[in-house]
């Protein structure tokens, strides 16, 4: 079940970006002037939906958030935007629902940028430069922020508490791994020693399998289906059977149906795991920045072949080594 669970999701994701790559219409061609023009790089817009952060602190964020941005706008890709604009903005949170209050504040920040069309009227500021027009691809920066790993995650009071899927790893950046998230690449730039997640045992799993089931049994009335009673049954005859060393062994996705569990050391193996609040130092301020997780766009992944590459050059070119040094 948890496999066929496994390989549905990632289908899904497949079917999402094909139908993102049908709906969106192909990048028409830019004149060569409209791509030599200087694009505009727009003052930050920030927005706080946490009105309990105290002044001092959203401000303090805002400016670590924004020195994470200046990073991303120094990188050759983006320093000096030809042929494109970049809207630029920051949205800072409190703590997810179903997280500690004590936890850090989140942040995300987002680069849209937007192609210049000269032919279609656009006209330079004071200084030159011109706004695109028309979305493209947007490259993001998560700040605290335990769900961004998780593309399917839906939040709510249990968050925490959640069993998800590690998104599979499809390399590395500097030493820190790259998951794709969506159809996004996501950098993880952790606190060296920690990890923003908790691998899912195998009795854990289980059992959490085995409390779904019983508490669908009760919401129906206590008297359950032959096959849900089938269930019930062979998830805990699955749990009986393990011994106490394969109880407390991480467990990962199958890929049989009647198998409950896969080899974690099969290549693109997927792990279960639950976000780790306890990843964030509880002594420390709220708008401590403790983890960070940039995201560009996948290769294909938005369908816009002139900016996509341009995003994910940034992406590559950030120093990550200076922004792990540079978490409180």
């Amino acid at each position: 079940m948890a496999r066929g669970h496994r390989w549905s999701w990632r289908a899904a994701g497949l079917v999402l970006a094909a139908a993102c790559l049908l709906a969106a219409p192909a990048a028409a061609e830019q004149s060569a002037a409209s791509a030599a023009a200087r694009g505009r790089v727009t003052p930050f817009s920030v927005q706080v939906t946490d009105p309990s952060l105290p002044a001092p602190a959203r401000k303090a964020l805002a400016g670590k958030v924004g020195a994470l941005v200046e990073r991303a706008l120094a990188t050759p890709a983006l320093h000096d935007p030809r042929g494109f604009s970049i809207r630029r903005s920051v949205s800072i949170h409190g703590p997810q629902d179903g997280f500690p209050a004590r936890q850090p504040a989140r942040a995300e920040a987002v680069l849209i940028p937007q192609e210049i069309d000269l032919e279609s009227g656009a006209k330079p500021d004071a200084a030159g430069t011109y706004m695109g027009r028309l979305e493209g691809p947007t490259f993001r920066i998560f700040v605290n922020d335990l769900m961004a790993l998780y593309a399917n995650s839906n939040g709510g009071e249990d968050a925490s508490r959640t069993v998800q899927h590690l998104p599979l790893q499809v390399g590395t950046a500097q030493g820190f791994p790259v998951f794709r998230v969506g159809i996004r690449d996501v950098v993880l730039v952790a606190r060296t020693g920690r990890l923003p997640w908790t691998y899912v045992t195998k009795g854990e799993r289980l059992q959490g399998l085995i409390d779904e089931t019983r508490a669908t049994i009760a919401q129906i009335g206590g008297v359950p289906h032959p096959k849900m009673q089938a269930t019930l049954d062979q998830q805990t005859a699955a749990l009986a059977a393990l011994s106490s060393q394969e109880r407390s062994a991480p467990a990962c996705v199958s890929a049989r149906l009647r198998e409950p569990f896969g080899d974690c050391a099969a290549t693109g193996a997927t792990h279960y795991v639950r976000p780790n609040p306890a990843y964030f130092d509880p002594a420390a301020p709220k708008d401590a920045v403790q983890l960070v997780m940039v995201g560009a766009p996948a290769e294909g992944g938005h369908g816009h072949p002139r900016l996509e590459p341009k995003l994910r050059a940034a992406a590559a070119a950030l120093d990550y080594r200076a922004i792990q040094a540079s978490l409180d």
